[in-house]
């Protein structure tokens, strides 16, 4: 299963934590490769998860020059990945953690079920950080 993962880059993530937001998912044992916006937080945290656990990532950095921009083509790009990934065969899912109300997730998580895919949102987080 190849899954997104989506979460906040203003906290610190031990990598720990992916396994235990893919476990709460029911998806741990099923993923062979993760997607990733490859910034700090979140992104950093899923980077390492996949090395440690020998699974392929995909990254997708911030392209300068869009300004505020940036960060919806960025979500843009990696659903449209994911639905590629899809009419290729592989089961495909975004994983969605929040520690705020954000914008670019709520948009990032419509955008999923617009296209069909699984999208599962751990709010766990709003509580510890509310």
């Amino acid at each position: 299963m190849i899954v997104l993962v989506e979460g906040p880059w203003d906290r610190f993530f031990l990598t720990q934590h992916i396994r235990e937001f893919l476990e709460e998912a029911g998806w741990a044992d099923e993923v062979y490769m993760l997607v990733h916006g490859d910034d700090p937080g979140m992104d950093a945290a899923v980077k390492c998860y996949a090395r440690a656990n020998q699974l392929a990532h995909i990254e997708f950095p911030l392209q300068p020059g869009y300004g505020n921009t940036a960060r919806h083509i960025r979500a843009t790009k990696m659903v449209d990945f994911l639905v590629s990934m899809r009419m290729a065969g592989h089961t495909v899912g975004a994983l969605v953690v929040q520690s705020h109300n954000s914008v670019a997730v709520s948009a990032l998580e419509t955008r999923c079920r617009a296209y069909g895919i699984e999208c599962v949102v751990n709010r766990s987080l709003l509580e510890s950080v509310a």
